[in-house]
């Protein structure tokens, strides 16, 4: 086998080694991600637990992000902001201040609105949705009373009173009850089982191991040397033995030919006096 074909069988299999290995990273980090968000959605589905449990004022919630809360409070009509909805300009999120016993509020989007939302319920109420974080960063300025996201260091600039540390997306049932359609709600990524992420970050240094290897093996193969030489030495060309046979044979035959001329040279000279 020449150099150049063994190369080409060494590619061949460090190419579908390396393939196989970066399938199954990305497999177990799909893993990794789908059980993530199915527990989301079962912690959803759970039965709700007090806000104030979930998200302590002051405090950066432990585990409550994604869960379903209920509390009891006053919305204030006043201190109320509308979100854009994103590929519609004549929708618009509709949050509305909604304080608490102890004095905080906690911002809650009642749902969706065309045109001037409905007022909210008066007096003492109760509320009941899915707890979120912070959004990120608008793109860009808007008219005075809307806000480009749910942007909780934003809001805490509007709003004098306390904060709790996330909003509230109104369930389906109360969203309606208001006049509004229901928003919808974009659950916060969550980690899975962390030993598919392990899994998937150790096949992908497999992978980074196989070309390295690949590359070493194919660079041996070319020059003859390391674990390559004496795969090269044991299936030289048939060719190579050839032309060894023949210089052989070729030197064997001028070492004949000097020694005869020796040998004659000897025999013919004359004997001295």
């Amino acid at each position: 086998m020449n150099k150049r074909r063994q190369q080409l069988v060494i590619w061949s299999l460090g190419l579908l080694v390396t393939a196989v290995m970066l399938g199954l990273g990305l497999w177990q980090m799909e893993s990794f991600q789908n059980q993530g968000q199915q527990a989301l959605i079962e912690r959803m589905h759970e039965p709700a637990v007090p806000l104030a449990e979930a998200a302590p004022v002051g405090q950066m919630p432990a585990d409550g992000y994604g869960r379903t809360v209920e509390a009891r409070g006053e919305f204030l009509a006043a201190q109320q902001l509308t979100v854009p909805v994103h590929g519609d300009a004549t929708q618009h999120r509709v949050l509305t201040a909604f304080q608490l016993p102890d004095g905080s509020v906690v911002p809650v989007e009642r749902g969706i609105a065309q045109g001037a939302p409905a007022a909210p319920p008066s007096g003492e109420t109760s509320v009941r949705g899915v707890l979120l974080p912070s959004e990120g960063e608008p793109g860009s300025e808007l008219p005075e009373g809307q806000i480009g996201s749910v942007r909780l260091p934003r809001i805490a600039q509007l709003w004098d009173q306390p904060l709790v540390p996330g909003f509230v997306v109104l369930d389906a049932e109360l969203a309606r009850a208001q006049g509004l359609t229901p928003a919808e709600v974009t659950l916060p990524s969550n980690a899975g089982h962390a030993r598919n992420q392990g899994y998937a970050l150790q096949w992908w240094i497999f992978a980074a191991a196989a070309v390295a290897a690949t590359v070493k093996l194919s660079r041996d193969a070319a020059k003859g040397t390391g674990f390559m030489a004496s795969g090269q030495q044991s299936v030289e060309e048939p060719g190579d033995n050839v032309d060894n046979s023949a210089q052989l044979s070729t030197d064997d035959a001028v070492r004949t030919m000097k020694t005869g001329l020796e040998d004659r040279t000897t025999v013919d000279k004359p004997p001295v006096a």
